[in-house]
This record gives C-alpha cells, structure tokens and sequence, in this order.
C-alpha cells in the first residue's frame, strides 16, 4: 500500500475508532463526553479523506477498503454503548 495523505487520514480516523471505543468502556461522564467530541471528529474527516482522494486523484483500492473498515469501527462501539 502506497502512502497518500487520503490513507493517511482514514489510518487517523481508524485510532480515533480505537480512542472512542476506550473511551466508552470507561462509561464516566467525561469520557462519554470526550467519545462524542472525537465521534464527531472523525465523521468530519470521514468526507475529508473521500475529497482529498478525488481531489489529488489518489484513488486506491486499499484507500477504499481502510475507508470502510475505518467506518465500521467508528460505528460499532457507538452503537454497543447507545451513544
């Protein structure tokens, strides 16, 4: 997988997947809160990532593929908790 700066977004958006899943399982109120910030956060960067591929004409399969993976793993821990 080459390095561009859409891949690199999406890898950032799969940590943040990570910090909030961390975050929620602490279930205290800072962290929930701190979850949400982050959550939205990345469904920022999740339009950002998709505009910079188009927009450097980085298009990769595996950009498609981390974009997805990265989707799925912001919205599962937010789902489990009821966020």
């Amino acid at each position: 997988m080459r390095f561009n700066v859409p891949n690199a977004v999406t890898a950032v958006r799969i940590v943040l997947a990570m910090v909030i899943a961390m975050l929620l399982i602490q279930a205290n109120v800072t962290g929930i809160m701190w979850a949400g910030i982050l959550f939205v956060v990345a469904w920022a960067t999740d339009g950002l990532d998709g505009f910079l591929a188009r927009r450097l004409r980085q298009l990769t399969l595996a950009g498609a593929l981390l974009d997805l993976v990265a989707d799925r793993m912001i919205m599962t821990p937010t789902l489990i908790f009821n966020i």
